[in-house]
């Protein structure tokens, strides 16, 4: 006995442990059925992640009305992702003390469950033990690292989202096993500068080490496999993520000279792509924006564009981004272009209610009003109103000032 209604059976294969579990079960269930309220049948492989996809169900070997009307009702309960994480942490709890690799899994299992339900205290909570529990498997620690970064971001909590970014970069590099007295010496003063609590100097000479000619011939013989060629992607992807977290925080000139000098690597590997680089490019050009240079933020937008997929959420965002800076460059007649495009693919994906929908259309109210035509952007408003009145309430700023342009 483990805990309190847990038992911990186990045996070689053959000696009739499952039988015995089986057998116990349909027993207790049929004398104290009232009181089950989750069932998972764990057949536990060498992946447990896979195993766990097969978990929560109840075994199909008793055929009986009842049995199947517990095995739909159990299955009904697990759709639900609340039920599944609370099920595996109850198991993690269990194999902690039995098995190292098993307990790390689950965690992992878990930290990604409360990921989709944007749980970041939770998933922050995980991923802290999951780090500690890693070790020396570099791998999974830089990826584990990634992941606690993004939870960091979403909770904002910005120096931590960067403090947890730079160790990822720093195990990415080791799997490159660049051993250069400088690569050395720059990771080590990265290293101190973290502990120091210096991280914009600290990313600042990882910048300059990335695009130091002497490391980049050594990257391009260090990606001769598909293992070293995945983590350097990793490393510019989330130096982008760093580029993007600083222009969120108003920092736009560092942020443009990150985002822009790892966009010039990128021209210098044809063997590597990370996803979504237009999304890359839309923030270099939102920090050209805001630093006063509207052409070169109207041209990188182009190019962000010419990077994605039509038809796409991002290349919505960046439309309406295009339609926004148009406005402001006295072009009212390519900014609805831009704008228009971006408000077709909203609403094909988000619905023409949807709350999204209708910030865009307050958006292009504005341009009709520009241009002077007033109906249009009456119809444009009133749209905007009916949509914020359901999705925010009518006493909400939002909705508040869209009845003041009506």
């Amino acid at each position: 006995m483990l805990a309190n209604n847990t038992v911990f059976l186990h045996g070689i294969r053959g000696i009739g442990t499952t039988f015995i579990a089986r057998k116990l079960f349909w027993d207790y269930y049929n004398n104290y059925s009232d009181g089950i309220e989750y069932l998972a049948w764990i057949h536990y492989s060498n992946d447990l992640v896979h195993s766990l996809d097969h978990a929560f169900s109840i075994s199909k070997m008793d055929t009986s009305a009842a049995g199947n009307d517990l095995y739909n009702h159990t299955a009904k309960d697990f759709s639900t992702k609340k039920g599944t994480i609370e099920q595996c942490i109850s198991i993690a709890d269990i194999f902690k003390d039995i098995r190292d690799e098993c307990y790390t899994d689950l965690l992992l299992t878990i930290a990604d469950g409360f990921e989709n339900l944007a749980d970041s205290d939770n998933e922050i909570k995980y991923y802290t033990r999951i780090i500690e529990l890693l070790g020396d498997d570099i791998y999974r620690k830089s990826c584990a690292y990634s992941n606690l970064a993004i939870a960091y971001r979403n909770n904002e909590q910005h120096e931590e989202s960067l403090k947890s970014t730079l160790q990822a970069l720093k195990l990415y590099s080791r799997q490159l096993e660049i051993n250069t007295d400088e690569a050395m010496a720059v990771n080590e003063r990265i290293s101190l500068l973290v502990k120091q609590g210096k991280n914009e100097e600290a990313i600042n000479e990882y910048i300059s080490l990335l695009t130091d000619k002497s490391f980049v011939s050594n990257v391009t013989t260090a990606t001769d496999t598909d293992e070293k060629t995945e983590a350097f992607s990793m490393i510019l992807k989330y130096c982008i993520n760093i580029g993007t977290m600083y222009s969120e925080r108003g920092k736009f000139e560092l942020s443009a000279n990150i985002i822009s000098s790892i966009l010039k690597i990128l021209d210098n590997f044809t063997n590597i792509e990370i996803s979504d680089i237009g999304m890359a490019y839309n923030t270099l050009a939102y920090d050209y924006s805001n630093m006063g240079n509207p052409h070169e933020a109207f041209n990188t937008f182009l190019r962000a564009l010419r990077t994605c997929k039509e038809d796409t959420i991002s290349s919505a965002i960046i439309c309406a981004n295009l339609g926004e800076i148009s406005l402001g460059m006295g072009d009212p007649v390519r900014s609805l272009n831009f704008y228009n495009k971006a408000l077709l693919i909203f609403e094909k994906n988000y619905g023409a209610d949807d709350y999204r929908v209708a910030e865009l259309l307050f958006d292009i109210a504005k341009v009709y009003f520009f241009q002077r035509d007033f109906d249009s952007s009456l119809n444009c408003f009133k749209r905007v109103r009916d949509s914020f009145s359901k999705y925010y309430g009518e006493r909400h700023e939002n909705t508040i000032e869209v009845k003041k342009n009506n």
